[in-house]
């Protein structure tokens, strides 16, 4: 009994040391991004970055540290940055955003667990004879068996964000000879989650869509991606929120 004992409370043990570890890997966001682009118009790779934000310069704090995230994503898939509006190929307007909360409820049922058959059984007998009875106490031992011995249901209800990245590239060749805006290409990042804190997601977000910058995803994809995948600590790193 007592080494079957033990192996029960080390697979409990693995088990809690599995979700703790889950947990120190960050949270894990759900990103779905869409790329447009126009084939029509093959442009260069060089372009300025510009505040799609209605009231938002690009001298805004927060505007700057989202932009540096954009920079590290852009340079990544072969695009480089300059601060000529005459010379540039592309004027890359970003907005970004996150709207209202919704009430999302949820049930689900967890299994409890527990020994199901097994164990130290005490037992007593009597008998009976001529002379009067005998009574005779005994203990029995069988090997211990555990599994799911019920269920137990949980439900609550919790607040979820809908987060927003808009990336516009466009060609500043039409803008300065015909005075028309024509988009090149367009990534629409989205993603839903309990987390409000913008500057959180936001470098997510760039990760995740940084290798369908400029491309047609031709449908929407979605991504799966944690806080600490080496793919987010990239775009962060080497970021100063203060460049313009």
């Amino acid at each position: 009994m007592k080494r079957h004992g033990k192996c029960f409370a080390i697979a409990m043990f693995t088990l809690l040391v599995g979700v703790m570890l889950s947990g120190c890997a960050g949270h894990s966001y759900r990103v779905s991004v869409s790329g447009f682009s126009d084939p029509n118009h093959a442009v260069g790779h060089s372009y300025c970055l510009l505040s799609g934000k209605d009231g938002v310069t690009v001298d805004d704090l927060e505007f700057r540290e989202y932009a540096g995230y954009l920079r590290r994503g852009l340079g990544q898939v072969g695009f480089s940055e300059t601060t000529n509006l005459d010379q540039t190929d592309l004027a890359i307007f970003v907005s970004y955003g996150i709207g209202d909360a919704k009430e999302q409820s949820y049930s689900y049922s967890l299994p409890v667990y527990g020994q199901t058959g097994g164990g130290t059984y005490n037992f007593s007998g009597t008998t009976y004879s001529g002379y009067g009875s005998a009574t005779t106490y005994g203990t029995m031992t069988q090997t211990p068996q555990y599994g799911v011995v019920g269920s137990q249901q949980l439900s609550g209800s919790t607040l979820t964000y809908l987060r927003y990245l808009t990336v516009d590239a466009l060609d500043m060749k039409t803008l300065r000879n015909e005075k028309k805006t024509v988009s090149i290409w367009r990534t629409d990042v989205m993603s839903r989650g309990t987390s409000g804190d913008l500057r959180s997601v936001i470098p997510v977000m760039v990760a995740a869509a940084t290798p369908n910058f400029g491309k047609n995803t031709k449908k929407q994809i979605v991504i799966n991606i944690r806080e600490a995948d080496k793919r987010v600590q990239q775009i962060k790193a080497d970021t100063n929120p203060n460049q313009k």
